[in-house]
């Protein structure tokens, strides 16, 4: 027992001299048992723990939307008004028909952005690109895909929602590759598979679609790339 003992006195010796020359300080007290992180210092060599990246600005979000998917918000309808009552349309809280309505309600919390000269589609945020801002997006590109779906021929899927090539060139600036078509046929065929359901007046192919487009619009790989 008394080897034990020791061995579990020199562990924690050890420890606090390894938190030491790591440049965390760490100054026990009879109440107080937890090391907190310095930050900066010797830890990140000197530099600052922010992370710095490079999101989709508003603008290119909206132009996603409604140029290159050819989506608009669809004006108050009967349709409209049995997804959403008056107050959730008027209050821009009907994502589902007005996405571009709801995005521009939310456009806060997706970071003002600080444009480049070489580069002017992307930009820097000055102010966060928050968890609601990216909740947000997420929920208005997804409304937007199933309304592009809509479409005769839908804007990423001109050769159909099996062929996923013009999509991700589109909107990711490369082809995909054969883990996401993998990826992508294991999606659609269990929508294909999913028990019916008798108040979903839209087709197999429509829900495929929307669905593999969301994925791509709601990655960060494509907020990053755009």
């Amino acid at each position: 027992m008394n080897g034990m003992k020791a061995l579990k006195g020199t562990a924690v010796v050890l420890s606090l001299a390894a938190l030491t020359a790591c440049g965390q300080g760490f100054t026990p007290t009879p109440a107080t048992h937890t090391a907190t992180p310095t930050g900066g210092g010797s830890i990140f060599g000197g530099g600052s723990d922010t992370t710095t990246y490079q999101t989709a600005s508003y603008s290119e979000l909206v132009n996603v939307i409604t140029v290159v998917m050819g989506v608009s918000d669809v004006t108050a309808t009967a349709t409209i008004s049995a997804a959403c009552d008056a107050t959730a349309v008027s209050t821009a809280a009907c994502p589902v028909w007005q996405p571009l309505t709801f995005l521009a309600a939310n456009q806060g919390g997706l970071g003002v952005p600080v444009f480049s000269q070489d580069t002017p589609l992307s930009a820097t945020p000055s102010t966060n690109f928050t968890s609601g801002g990216f909740k947000a997006w997420v929920v208005a590109s997804s409304s937007a895909a199933g309304l592009m779906m809509m479409q005769p021929t839908p804007a990423l899927f001109p050769k159909g929602v099996s062929d996923y090539t013009y999509l991700y060139e589109t909107l990711l600036g490369r082809a995909p590759t054969q883990a996401e078509i993998a990826a992508n046929d294991a999606l659609e065929l269990s929508i294909k598979n999913a028990p019916s359901n008798a108040g979903n007046t839209t087709t197999i192919e429509q829900r495929q679609g929307a669905a593999v487009a969301s994925m791509v619009l709601g990655s960060l790989e494509f907020l990053m790339v755009n």
